[in-house]
């Protein structure tokens, strides 16, 4: 990268003025319990971790200073230190990929390498280059109908397919949204104390948990449910475990990703992570529950990086 080189700006739009996101499904809550335990904590919280003490973050190669630039754009407030950037970066990123499965940026060649968010209304992949449609609120600000851009200036993150496909993800979230309200569309909160429905409720929300876990099965997770009265604790723990196996591979994959970019960008920079349980070690947790080699409270301990 010269250092005269004539700073760019954007030429994505940042920012799309348009609130019908169809993606959203802001009023359901399963979908916000989904997204929550997807993200949350995908490395410890601040860098540090009661349960791995030894736990560390490393960026190896000659170009630390500029993946640090990098990591830093992805995140509200500057951080110098490695463990606690890396970690914020990744549960940031983590927090994104869980409201769609997938998140986009647009590369800027400056001084130093930055990325610039481009939000996913109005964009479209055309394989060589992508296309954001201005929409007709902005257009006379931006001078513009229209804004493309090659594809090599754009770095996708989408959530692994080891996990789950972002398209089929979108369904998911789609599905919880429609399918497991409280109440059954047809039935009127307000009118439930002035009248008497002949409607059981009680079949209802076990036929809505089945949904939820048939619909969740890829993923794993059990949306907080504790109660024994339709599954065992085996059960529970079981998806507990697969719910953390999934967030070990979006972990590993963000990872990978960053890496993969710091190379695209010809840096000498490589983010190492050590002293965390692996996706090779969780799924190997599995397979010793099933097989009775480990306890449920063990294993819950060993997945367990705060």
């Amino acid at each position: 990268m010269q250092n005269n080189q004539r700073a760019q700006r954007p030429k994505f739009l940042s920012r799309i003025l348009d609130d019908n996101n169809e993606y959203d499904f802001r009023g359901s809550t399963h979908v916000y319990i989904l997204r929550e335990e997807l993200h949350v904590g995908l490395l410890p919280y601040g860098g540090r971790s009661v349960s791995y003490p030894n736990f560390d973050v490393e960026i190896s190669g000659n170009d630390l200073d500029e993946a640090k630039s990098i990591l830093n754009g992805l995140k509200n407030y500057p951080e110098t230190h490695v463990t606690q950037l890396v970690c914020d970066v990744v549960n940031t990123l983590g927090n994104q990929l869980s409201y769609s499965g997938i998140i986009r940026h647009e590369i800027i060649e400056s001084e130093h390498y930055s990325l610039s968010h481009i939000p996913e209304q109005s964009l479209y992949d055309l394989k060589y280059f992508f296309v954001q449609v201005v929409p007709k609120e902005q257009r006379e600000a931006s001078s513009k109908s229209f804004i493309f851009k090659k594809a090599k200036y754009v770095w996708t993150l989408t959530l692994p397919e080891k996990v789950c496909h972002w398209k089929t993800y979108r369904k998911i979230l789609k599905g919880l949204a429609e399918n497991t309200n409280m109440l059954p569309p047809h039935v009127e909160l307000a009118g439930l104390a002035q009248s008497s429905i002949d409607f059981n409720f009680e079949n209802y929300n076990k036929e809505t948990s089945k949904y939820i876990y048939k619909i969740l099965n890829g993923i794993g997770g059990n949306q907080r449910e504790s109660r024994p009265e339709l599954v065992t604790e085996f059960y529970l723990v079981h998806r507990m475990l697969r719910l953390n196996l999934s967030k070990t591979l979006i972990r590993e994959h963000i990872i990978d990703e960053l890496n993969l970019l710091f190379s695209r960008l010809n840096l000498d920079a490589k983010i190492i992570i050590s002293e965390l349980p692996t996706s090779k070690c969780v799924r190997k947790l599995i397979s010793d529950i099933e097989l009775d080699k480990k306890g449920l409270n063990e294993a819950l301990s060993i997945i367990n990086i705060y």
